[in-house]
């Protein structure tokens, strides 16, 4: 399977899902009171965060899309490979604290090298992006 912009909407549609799912959820916790929901996602407030995180991301991924098709880009595999790795596993970070808040709370050296070392791909991923369309802007620019 060859790896083309053509994945980013793709791996966008995933990010929206999980908001949708994450969103029936949180009013079945918050409204209806659901308790075995609420007994799986102890940590509500991470609950949000992941859901917005999966919103941001989403609407990042369909962006990039549209503008590399606009400018006629075609960044690298490993450049989308980032962007979708990075854009899926951020908010999974929030998930898993959703369903076990005490991780936030622990010591532990490993736990923090494995939250800031699941940054990378998304920030080599935006920012090699960003820097491709820069460039491309720079180079069409009519001064």
């Amino acid at each position: 399977m060859e790896i083309d912009t053509s994945l980013l909407p793709v791996a966008g549609t995933f990010c929206l899902m999980a908001v949708l799912i994450e969103g029936w959820v949180m009013a079945l916790i918050r409204y209806l009171n659901i308790k075995p929901l609420k007994h799986l996602f102890p940590g509500y407030r991470y609950l949000v965060r992941s859901h917005v995180d999966f919103a941001l991301m989403a609407a990042l991924l369909f962006v990039v899309y549209l503008v590399l098709k606009s400018l006629e880009l075609s960044p690298s595999t490993l450049t989308i490979s980032a962007l979708i790795t990075g854009a899926l596993y951020n908010p999974l970070g929030f998930l898993v604290q959703a369903i076990k808040p005490e991780l936030t709370e622990s010591d532990s050296k490993s736990l923090k090298i494995v939250i800031l070392l699941g940054f990378i791909p998304a920030t080599y991923g935006f920012g090699s992006v960003c820097i491709l369309i820069i460039i491309s802007l720079l180079t069409e620019a009519p001064f």
